[in-house]
């Protein structure tokens, strides 16, 4: 995946972030709420004319050179990176978004079960794990141990309780011929998991990436991006959304 793509794919996040705080920000310099109502008074204004060169002397005000603005507190944004090997990697898109967020200080806290620190830096956690595909709950790697994102994403969520997870997965299944077959429909399993156990959460869920082997138009692939398209359509998951990143 590019450094471009990655970028692309994540506008959706950081156009989140940026429309939640200045929400905040304009609620409260507006102090935005009920009030008081006001007496009406029938007041009449009375001016009289100020004969010509009586007029007061006007102060003469000095420029401003530096305007000190005190810095607004605000509370960071939760964000669970989710997915197999494009997540858990020490050159993942992590490093990009965090990044960008410090440069537009928006602030961030990533959250997640597991710890590998990015090589541009910046906080470490994740839920991200090398070559584990979506489901089902019974895969296992070659040395017996569990491979499916499905079977830990009841725990992290339910610890963690992110403001958003930004699911990324997809690529291990492409490689992987049984899981291939089921990435459709564990995606559709996937997102409904994650609202059961943690349903204040919004979900984003990006655009599966073409490879050599898979390029756009290839049945798995389409097949995985159609559903995950459908997926934020539907009106029972209104806090989940489809970043696009092929177009």
């Amino acid at each position: 995946m590019s450094l471009r793509s990655i970028r692309r794919a994540f506008n959706a996040v950081l156009i989140i972030g940026v429309a939640i705080i200045a929400l905040a920000v304009t609620v409260d310099a507006l102090n935005l709420g009920p009030r008081g109502h006001v007496q009406e008074t029938d007041a009449t204004l009375v001016t009289q004319p100020i004969p010509f060169g009586t007029l007061p002397a006007v102060n003469v005000i000095q420029p401003v050179s530096t305007i000190r603005r005190e810095p607004r507190a605000c509370p960071a944004t939760t964000l669970m990176p989710f997915g197999g090997s494009l997540t858990a990697g020490v050159d993942s898109y992590r490093g990009p978004i965090i990044v960008s967020m410090n440069q537009r200080r928006i602030p961030l806290d990533l959250v997640g079960s597991q710890r590998s620190r990015p090589s541009t830096g910046g906080d470490p956690d994740h839920e991200g794990y090398l070559s584990y595909t979506i489901g089902p709950d019974s895969a296992v790697d070659s040395s017996g141990r569990p491979a499916s994102l499905s079977a830990v994403i009841d725990t992290t969520l339910r610890t963690s309780k992110p403001d958003v997870v930004l699911i990324v997965t997809g690529t291990d299944d492409l490689l992987n011929e049984q899981a291939r077959t089921s990435m459709a429909s564990g995606i559709t399993a996937l997102v409904t998991r994650m609202k059961d156990a943690s349903p204040a959460s919004l979900i984003v869920i990006v655009e599966l990436p073409p490879t050599t082997a898979y390029p756009v138009g290839s049945v798995a692939l389409t097949a995985y991006n159609d559903r995950a398209k459908r997926l934020a359509d539907i009106d029972a998951f209104d806090a989940v959304f489809f970043a696009p990143i092929n177009e």
